[in-house]
């Protein structure tokens, strides 16, 4: 069987906006996309370590091209988005319900604004106002709020289990990242090993 290992930074942010900036923080690797530089030249400076060679890039496909990087965001335990962005902890869903019809307006509102300045038909405008107005009629009536993967975690690919005092170290380099943002703050860290089963299920000899 082959295993991948995956050390994980839990955070209460929306992960999307620094991963790539904190993997090149923590382990002075960067993907092709050359996002984090800076970052990873503070590393090299403060570290006079070179990058961690355990840390692999992989193919992220997310996008519009395929990226080779290191690092992508991760479900985070214990939080959800409730679709329109925002992010709460399990057991917060009455305030999270609140805040989604809030948001929901914020949304759409403006579109309906729009629409009647719009000089499209008087059928087409019919039409789009509709749609809008019932989304937000439909989550004025929602009494269950909408649970989505909340991505507040940073997943860094490693090519084997990193020792204790590496995982120390990439730990104490994550702080020191988070600890220069009034709004980062890390919640944990994790050590994820995934077993991937190889078999053969079809053989032809030549």
């Amino acid at each position: 069987m082959n295993k991948n290992y995956t050390f994980v930074i839990d955070t209460e942010q929306y992960a999307g906006n620094f991963e790539r900036q904190m993997c090149a923080y923590v382990t002075g690797q960067i993907g092709e996309c050359g996002v984090g530089d800076e970052e990873a030249a503070q590393y090299k400076k403060e570290t006079h370590k070179q990058p961690l060679s355990f840390v692999e890039e992989r193919v992220d496909d997310s996008g519009d091209f395929p990226c080779m990087r290191p690092v992508k965001i991760y479900p985070t335990p214990g939080w959800f988005n409730h679709g329109q962005g925002g992010h709460y902890k399990e057991g917060q869903e009455a305030k999270a319900l609140v805040d989604y019809r809030k948001q929901v307006k914020v949304c759409y509102v403006p579109f309906i604004k729009q629409i009647k300045r719009s000089k499209w038909s008087e059928a087409d405008k019919k039409s789009e106002i509709k749609h809008y107005e019932k989304e937000i009629s439909n989550a004025m009536k929602l009494k269950k709020v909408h649970k989505y993967p909340a991505y507040l975690s940073v997943a860094i690919f490693c090519s084997r289990k990193p020792t204790e005092a590496e995982m120390g170290f990439m730990k104490e380099r994550a702080k020191k990242f988070a600890a220069m943002s009034t709004d980062d703050k890390i919640t944990g860290f994790r050590l994820i090993q995934e077993t991937v089963k190889v078999e053969t299920i079809e053989e032809t000899v030549a």
